[in-house]
């Protein structure tokens, strides 16, 4: 389970009011299910994607897991831009306490002969490296996935990736605004309106939710 203990999210805007992006919350999120993120663009699905990876920090509040949860995955996010694909795989493997060169070669596998590996940032096309990180995310265990608009990701790597989660048994949390994709992939869903979340067990009462106009 994901934690929220009265975590809220807010920015201090110089010269103007500040900025909330979630009220104080407390809900648990379960990391074992296909739970998709919906709600009107700019109303913080990413930012509360980020919350959940421990890459933002709430203004107040905790967010508490012993789940093994994976970076936030985004089309072409994930990589530091300034080294190599391999370079990219090592630090990962670093910090996880892997084989490099093993971790390496399997993501050569699942990306084709050579999966994009070159001596140079120069001789690695943006597609490569996509493929690449998509690879890398699904090869490493994690117990859930964290996926921001999910529409963005090619379907090929998107299909990867929900198998690599059943393949796991792994959950995903995903955010996109698409509700054929919601349809088709998560069983349960939240909704951000109005600095609020709204959990629904029924995908079909968060997209109609979702698309009724407050009052």
């Amino acid at each position: 389970m994901i934690h929220l203990v009265s975590a809220a999210i807010s920015y201090d805007i110089p010269g103007a009011s500040q900025k909330v992006v979630l009220y104080p919350t407390t809900i648990d999120l379960p990391v074992d299910r296909r739970m998709a993120v919906i709600g009107p663009k700019r109303h913080g699905k990413s930012v509360f994607l980020r919350l959940l990876s421990g890459a933002e920090t709430p203004s107040v509040g905790q967010v508490i897991s012993r789940a093994r949860l994976s970076p936030v995955i985004r089309a072409g996010a994930i990589f530091d831009r300034r080294l190599t694909i391999f370079d990219n795989i090592r630090f990962f493997a670093r910090m996880l306490n892997i084989d490099a060169e093993q971790l390496a070669l399997t993501v050569m596998s699942v990306c084709g002969r050579d999966g994009g590996m070159s001596e140079s940032r120069a001789g690695e096309t943006e597609d490569q490296r996509r493929a690449a990180e998509l690879a890398l995310l699904c090869i490493l265990p994690f117990d859930c996935y964290l996926a921001d608009e999910i529409s963005y990701i090619p379907e090929p790597g998107r299909l990867g990736l929900f198998k690599a989660a059943a393949r796991q048994r792994a959950g995903i949390i995903f955010a996109t605004n698409q509700k054929q994709l919601v349809r088709s992939y998560a069983d349960c869903a939240i909704v951000i309106r109005d600095k609020t979340l709204y959990p629904f067990s029924d995908v079909e009462e968060a997209i109609a939710f979702n698309e009724r106009r407050p009052r």
